[in-house]
């Protein structure tokens, strides 16, 4: 892995309607026209180099802290990936199960992640899942009438899938 950039830009475009990004003239003279990015070559599965652009940083700091941050969860040997959601996360990981659970147990691990944890969490960023997003399910479980046992082995899924992430 590279270790990145960090750089500014920002959305002037130029009179054929090209955005000029990093060649603006503006971006020497005033100090505040643009925003901070940064990008980072990371390894993929397949061996091609994929690189990481995120932007939209009002500091360099702030651009460096999080690249930073890449670096760490990166050497740490965590998934960098920060546009995946709850839902394909455990898709893919209910996929990654089959040869490993019971036909039973995997029936109803699905029923759970299909039917109760995608609608609840599926939309959340996997980096940004926490525990009040966990809380709230529980409390929307409850008032919909489902057992403690039922919540219980649904919860249980989860931490699971998570784990092996």
């Amino acid at each position: 892995m590279s270790r990145g950039r960090v750089y500014r830009r920002c959305a002037c475009r130029d009179a054929s309607g090209r955005q000029l990004g990093a060649a603006c003239p503006q971006l020497a003279r005033n100090g505040k026209h643009g925003t901070w990015s940064y990008a980072v070559d990371l390894p993929s599965l397949d061996g091609r180099r994929k690189t990481l652009r995120r932007g939209g940083f009002p500091t360099k700091a702030e651009a460096q802290r999080v690249l930073d941050e890449v670096h760490a969860r990166h050497g740490a040997g965590v998934k960098v990936d920060d546009r995946e959601t709850v839902a394909a996360y455990l898709r893919h990981w209910l996929r990654g199960q089959r040869h490993r659970l019971k036909l039973k147990t995997l029936h109803q691990y699905g029923r759970y992640v299909e039917k109760d944890l995608i609608p609840a969490l599926g939309a959340i960023p996997l980096e940004r899942l926490s525990h009040e997003h966990v809380a709230t399910l529980i409390v929307d479980l409850e008032t919909a009438g489902r057992g403690p046992i039922t919540i219980r082995r649904m919860l249980a899924v989860l931490p699971s899938a998570l784990a092996e992430g």
